[in-house]
């Protein structure tokens, strides 16, 4: 039976209109089908079909065709063929000059109202909320589109007197306006580092008596508790503004182009949202996608051609700055590079820290004196002039731009000198340059050196600082010489000759061995910016240069860059070999083995621990697209592309057996016994063998189709076969002769779109399948029902495998989208995702106890995750805590969605199921010094004692959610903070109050006992650290020194140190006993969430929301190592016993053991790297 025809909107688009008057001529003749139509003309049926579907402009011969069949007006239908056909090809008369309907990456403003569509649900509901609420806060992803939302959306809408403003502009907002509209509001915390005037422009904020709006990056929120008046607004105040999708995004693509009396070919508008998929970020790269084909527009019509042609959604800003730029003379294309390079705040050492920094205007015409170049990257949007300052449009241009980033990444600490050197000229500057803070010694060499050879890079500022600085160092030598020969009168000539010429001679040997130092420095410093720029998808290449950078010479970034890439790269094996994609992976059950089967027909064998290859098979039917090994390990198994299912031995590799059917294989498994295998494909056909015989024992048809697969059921009796229907069909073949014919097979409507993998869980009780619509779907089978997340178990692209380990806790799906991604089933929530493939993937293997997983790609290689060596992954929240416990045989962890799990540290995994914390989230947690006794506390303001992981007792008497906990040395008694303010020192045995230590403000961050119990330290919001007495329950001492907040204090080992960090960034260090600061250690960018002293007192490890974690060296008051690899804020930290293994939690869900032995880190990449 024929589908019926995809309704069109005659109103759309004219060509849509032309499509839907064909349609009403064929009905009024009677709808006769397209297959009669062509029984009556000379055209085929599907070429009628095309003409009437709305997607392209049909030829005249087969319009007047379909008219004449259908019995219409031959010349009135010309007529209206020819109109249209003008309209959709006719140049515009002012295409040169004309206004564009899309922005770019430019923002929308209220004038631009008229060309802003697509957030119509989203401005109703704001400005609701803003007519009945004085606050309201939108919170969105970079890209989601929020400042045109409220500012061209939002503001017109109201209609009121409004002020937009954003927080790095304006030092106070405006406290009469009728509506404020505070734009980028992170920039409160990214622009204003000291944390007195954040809290008063927050402050001010809140205070108004109109009404406001405020518009806060996503991945800020976290930012936002800092200040307590401002989590009190935020409550039931928040919008959250997630990524455009179907009609919305139709609309903001199709609209702004009718307005201006446009058309959008139907086949560009499928692919564009098809390239946007559901990424938040993409609306940027949508907009300027859309100017650059309008660019290429023909006629009134904007087309598919002319966006392929612009490069796509991904590609449509890169190929603008490469287009510009191969455009340019030479001198401008140097002038670009070290304007582009300049607009860069280039990252410690990760390119994805690297950002957009706003420049001045006269900064750039002094320093590159590219002004007219400036005003034309601004024309093509390029770059945004704001007043006086220029910025880079869009951080995708960093992102996207090849060019740019391998003029990053290829000088990637000469332009970190230079940043250094024009913010040291700056401050010599303001200071009225003063010579005490001119560069001398090697920071004078490197620099002199770096500017010998990009002297055309510096600003007259820098240039005179650098003159400055080389002038002032021959003075000081001129002194010293003029020293000299004062000595020289003193004795005699010739004594004084010799002494000048020994001093000569070891003055030009130590200059020369400082400057050959400087430069052994500057490479390794270099290579291991390159070895974190390749991490993403080199792991070899990253670790090869990471561990010649330490061997180079053991600097901070070579440090810092072994003990990263140990213990975040993405995966521990790459396996390559296949001449093409690699479409099938099999790991044997004992997990000595792995196959991978490839496009190049070749299934090569794998050793599981050394990862190198030990052989090849080659079955007889061409592409291999499917493996398995039997549940014994005895056989292996491979599905090809001529409809053969081919068996080996796996102790011999010797062939047992070439089963045969019909059609492309995509689909095959074992039985649970081994006896049995079944494959199904292309040819809608299951057929099931017999292992030991090769005899078939059943088929089933009508089922299945190409790249769909078919899974087993635990208890072996069913079969479950994935449908390009969107259905599972449920099977039950025959095992043996003389059994009843089975019953037909059971169907589950699963999806609308066409489903590709399927999977059982272990117990049989669960069916997991997904496919077209890149969702993963998880039903009930003794219920008959589909799960229903709380949200979309999604990926990005198609879905192509699904793996069940952890005895099913845990399910993994590989998709199109180049991850895959490790699904909790209990909570049904995302827990982690596995990059490092550059193409989509076809497979996904998992051995059975969970510890390995192996992902097979288009990109030619299979790549393989040890969980051994990967981050603990199973939270499905921000890990807000962490502890080694048990002599560091275990640790133990709390989140924010309420959960307590405990870890086996050998393997990374965990150790029972997660325990449950009480309602809300766990923001505090600590461990008594014995290992076996947990407190934790949350949201409910309950605090909770586990002992030997059992709940123990409950503590219940703070008002409010319990922020930070702390057992006394002896773990007798417990301290407690709370969002209140109060402080509440508990005796864990009568479970009840010692003392309530004080309540209300200022508000406590953390408090710690020194390691006598003799005293507790509270540091809080009022900058202070406050030294309790607890024999007398009083304090006796407070002093200050922060610039923000205390959020974390630790007690060095012997007490006699005190660590402070919080809200300015900086960890300061006290004196105990005088309580005198002795250090301040400096290299965070944000607030401090985690302080943590290691065993020996000599290392200090901080953690921040600049998502690194800072080893220092106490001692040295230096820092030894920064470690890299959080995608979210690190929250928490926890040393071992031995000083060298260090955990840290994070907002990303994981947690991350850090070996802090780089010799051995060193040693471990050197191997990965051969």
């Amino acid at each position: 039976m024929p589908r019926p025809e995809r309704e069109l909107d005659p109103q759309a688009d004219p060509l849509h209109g032309f499509a839907h008057e064909l349609r009403e001529l064929r009905r009024e003749a009677g709808e006769p089908g397209y297959r009669e139509l062509a029984d009556r003309t000379r055209f085929s049926a599907s070429a009628l079909a095309a003409a009437a579907r709305g997607e392209r402009l049909p030829s005249l011969q087969v319009t007047l065709a379909y008219v004449d069949a259908c019995g219409g007006d031959r010349d009135a239908w010309k007529r209206r063929w020819e109109d249209l056909r003008r309209l959709l090809t006719e140049e515009t008369s002012d295409a040169p000059d004309a206004e564009p309907p899309y922005l770019g990456l430019s923002r929308y403003e209220a004038g631009d109202a008229g060309r802003f569509f697509g957030r119509d649900a989203l401005v109703d509901e704001i400005v609701a909320r803003t007519r009945r609420d004085r606050f309201v806060a939108v919170f969105g992803p970079s890209g989601s589109g929020k400042s045109s939302l409220l500012r061209a959306g939002v503001v017109p809408r109201l209609g009121l007197d409004a002020t937009v403003v954003t927080p790095g502009e304006h030092g106070t907002p405006p406290p009469d306006a009728e509506l404020l509209v505070v734009d980028q509001f992170e920039e409160v915390f990214t622009l204003r580092p000291d944390a007195a005037d954040r809290h008063a422009f927050i402050d001010a904020v809140l205070a108004r008596r109109g009404r406001t709006v405020i518009a806060v990056r996503a991945d800020f929120y976290g930012r936002c508790a800092e200040h307590p008046e401002l989590v009190a607004a935020l409550r039931d105040a928040g919008v959250l503004v997630g990524s455009m999708r179907g009609e919305e995004l139709r609309e903001a693509i199709v609209k702004p182009a009718a307005a201006e009396g446009l058309v959008l070919e139907p086949a560009l508008m499928a692919r564009v949202i098809q390239d946007a998929g559901t990424e938040p970020g993409a609306l940027p790269l949508v907009s300027h996608a859309m100017l650059e084909t309008w660019r290429r527009r023909r006629g009134k019509t904007l087309t598919l051609a002319g966006y392929e042609a612009a490069g796509g959604v991904h590609g449509a800003i890169a190929d603008t700055a490469e287009d510009i730029y191969q455009r340019l003379s030479g001198p401008d294309r140097r002038a670009v590079r070290r304007l582009m390079t300049r607009l860069v705040t280039v990252g410690d050492t990760a390119p994805e820290l690297s950002a957009r920094r706003p420049v001045g205007r006269a900064e750039l015409d002094g320093a590159l004196r590219c002004g007219a170049l400036v005003e034309r990257l601004a024309r093509a949007r390029l770059v945004t002039l704001h007043g006086d300052e220029v910025e880079i449009a869009h951080e995708a241009l960093i992102r996207t731009w090849p060019r740019l980033r391998e003029w990053l990444a290829r000088d990637r600490e000469g332009l970190r000198l230079h940043a250094r050197l024009a913010a040291a000229a700056a401050e010599w500057d303001a200071i009225g340059r003063d010579e005490g803070s001119l560069y001398q010694g090697p920071r004078l060499t490197m620099a002199a050196e770096w500017a010998e050879t990009h002297g055309e890079d510096l600003g007259p500022l820098e240039r005179d600082f650098l003159d400055a600085s080389s002038a002032a160092h021959r003075r000081r030598t001129a002194a010293a010489e003029r020293r000299t020969r004062v000595l020289q009168g003193l004795v005699s000539a010739l004594s004084v000759l010799l002494l000048v010429a020994v001093a000569s001679g070891g003055l030009a040997l130590s200059e020369r061995a400082e400057a050959d130092e400087q430069r052994r420095l500057a490479r390794s410093r270099q290579l291991a910016a390159e070895a974190v720029a390749r991490l993403p998808t080199d792991v070899s290449g990253a670790a090869r240069s990471a561990a010649e950078a330490y061997r180079t010479a053991p600097t901070l970034d070579a440090r810092s860059a072994v003990l990263s890439i140990a213990a975040r790269r993405p995966y521990q094996a790459r396996l390559t070999g296949h001449a093409g994609m690699v479409k099938a992976v099999a790991i044997r059950p004992d997990g000595a083995e792995l196959a991978t089967g490839g496009q190049d027909g070749t299934v090569i064998l794998w050793d599981g621990r050394a990862r190198t290859e030990t052989g090849r098979l080659r079955p007889d039917g061409g592409a291999v697209r499917a493996l398995e090994y039997s549940p014994d390990g005895a056989l292996l198994a491979a599905a090809d592309l001529a409809g053969g299912v081919t068996l080996w031995r796996a102790s011999d590799k010797a062939r047992v057996a070439r089963l045969q059917t019909k059609g492309v294989l995509d689909g095959l498994a074992f039985s649970p016994d081994g006896r049995l295998v079944a494959a199904s494909g292309a040819a809608k056909k299951t057929v099931v063998w017999e292992t030991s015989t090769g005899r078939k024992v059943d088929e089933l048809g009508g089922y299945g189709g190409k790249m769909t697969e078919v899974a087993f059921a635990p208890d072996g009796r069913r079969l479950a076969i994935a449908d390009k229907s969107g259905r599972v069909a449920l099977w039950t073949p025959r095992t043996g002769d003389g059994e009843p014919e089975p019953a037909e097979a059971e169907m589950l409507n699963v999806s609308d779109a066409p489903l590709y993998a399927v999977a059982f869980s272990p117990d049989g009780r669960r069916l997991a399948a997904a496919g077209e619509d890149s969702e993963v779907h998880l039903w009930d089978l003794p219920g008959r029902r589909p799960l229903k997340p709380k949200r979309r178990l999604a990926h990005a692209a198609p879905v192509r495998a699904l793996a069940f380990t952890d005895g099913g806790r845990t399910l993994i799906s590989a998709g199109y989208d180049r991850v895959a991604k490790l699904w909790d089933t209990g909570s049904q929530t995302a827990v982690t995702e596995l990059t490092g493939h550059t193409s989509g993937l076809y497979d996904v293997a998992a051995a059975p106890d969970g510890g390995l997983i192996a992902t097979a790609a288009a990109d030619q290689s299979a790549l393989i995750r040890d969980r051994r060596t990967m981050p603990y992954t199973g939270h499905t929240g921000w890990v807000n805590a962490v502890s080694l416990v048990e002599g560091g045989r275990a640790a133990v962890s709390a989140d924010q969605d309420g959960a307590v799990r405990w870890w086996d540290t050998r393997d990374h995994r965990p150790a029972d199921a997660p325990a449950t914390g009480g309602k809300g989230g766990l923001g505090a947690m600590d461990t008594a010094a014995s290992g076996r006794t947990v407190a934790t506390g949350g949201d409910d303001g309950t605090i909770r004692i586990w002992q030997d992981r059992r709940l123990a007792a409950t503590l219940e008497g703070h008002t409010q959610g319990v922020r930070s906990i702390a057992f006394a040395p002896d773990g007798r008694t417990l301290a407690a903070a709370d969002h209140s303010g109060a402080v509440i020192w508990w005796d864990l045995a009568a479970r009840r109050p010692v003392a309530t230590l004080k309540r209300g403000r200022p508000l406590v961050g953390d408090v710690a006992f020194s390691p006598d119990g003799r005293t507790l330290v509270t540091g809080g919001d009022d900058r202070a650290l406050t030294f309790w007495d607890l024999g007398a329950r009083r304090p006796v001492a407070r002093v200050t020194g922060h610039a923000g907040d205390v959020e974390e204090i630790d007690f060095s080992p012997d007490g006699r140190l005190l660590a402070s960090g919080g809200g300015d960034g900086r960890v300061l260090l006290w004196d105990a006993r005088s309580r005198r600061r002795t250090g301040v250690l400096a290299g965070h960018t944000a607030e401090i969430r985690a302080i943590e002293f290691g065993a020996s007192g000599d290392r200090l490890a901080s953690a921040s929301l600049d998502r690194s974690v800072v080893v220092w060296d106490v001692p040295g008051r230096t820092r030894w190592a920064t470690l890299t690899g959080h995608t979210d804020l690190v929250l928490g930290l926890s040393f071992g016993r031995d000083g060298r293994t260090l955990l840290s939690s994070s907002g990303d869900q994981t947690i991350t053991a850090w070996d802090l032995a780089p010799d051995r880190a060193a040693a471990s990449l050197r191997t990965l790297s051969r």
